[in-house]
């Protein structure tokens, strides 16, 4: 008659037996991540995500889209972490977002806290006068985060220098606040909305630019 050891317990097991309130405080250890969750995609691919940080930390094993965990440690990944998109220009972060948004599923959407992405797609006339205008399709991305998010309270805009930051320049006062006040009326539609943040990489706002984004209550930065 053969034997067999007693199987022992999980360590999740384990953890079940614990008091909630002191499993909770393991969980926010685990899952709050010391660098930001980057969130890209090759042509093609699925959406991946990176965490600079080596040996990743339990919590990596949550930041898949296609991860299954309990609704409580999904919950305080999502709220508790940054996500980066990891685009230049908002017409494809915003498109990007909109698919990882899809991946996670309503209800770990509605708990993002903090989002970055990229400066919104503006459209250039060729005039006398250089005027800004949003893309249509920056617009509707716009609004499906404002839907998704209802829990967000942090968004940074990134600018990477280059193009956009000419652009912002030389183009029209008026222009420029028109965009700017479409974009935050959309984003302030968020009530648990507290912090807009543009953060500039790769040059410096013009002072007008500045003033502008200043009038619309969201702060500025320079990258790091």
């Amino acid at each position: 008659m053969s034997t067999s050891t007693p199987a022992q317990p999980s360590t999740t097991n384990k953890l079940l037996t614990l008091p909630y309130e002191l499993r909770q405080r393991i969980y926010v250890h685990l899952l709050t991540l010391l660098h930001p969750v980057y969130l890209f995609q090759d042509p093609g691919c699925p959406i991946e995500t990176f965490i600079p940080e080596n040996p990743p930390p339990t919590g990596c094993l949550y930041c898949t889209p296609t991860a299954r965990s309990p609704p409580k440690q999904k919950h305080i990944l999502y709220s508790r972490n940054c996500f980066t998109v990891l685009y230049p220009a908002m017409q494809d972060s915003l498109l990007l977002l909109s698919s990882f948004l899809g991946c996670i599923g309503p209800v770990n959407a509605r708990s993002l806290g903090h989002l970055c992405i990229g400066f919104p797609g503006v459209e250039v006339s060729s005039g006398t006068e250089k005027t800004l205008k949003l893309r249509g399709e920056t617009m509707q991305r716009l609004k499906v985060l404002a839907g998704s998010c209802a829990g967000l309270q942090r968004v940074e805009i990134l600018i990477y220098g280059g193009k956009i930051l000419s652009d912002l320049k030389s183009c029209s006062h008026t222009s420029l606040r028109r965009i700017l006040a479409e974009t935050g009326a959309v984003l302030r539609s968020i009530e648990s909305l507290a912090t807009i943040l543009v953060r500039v990489y790769g040059g410096v706002l013009t002072a007008p630019v500045r003033d502008s984004l200043q009038e619309l209550g969201w702060a500025v930065s320079l990258g790091k």
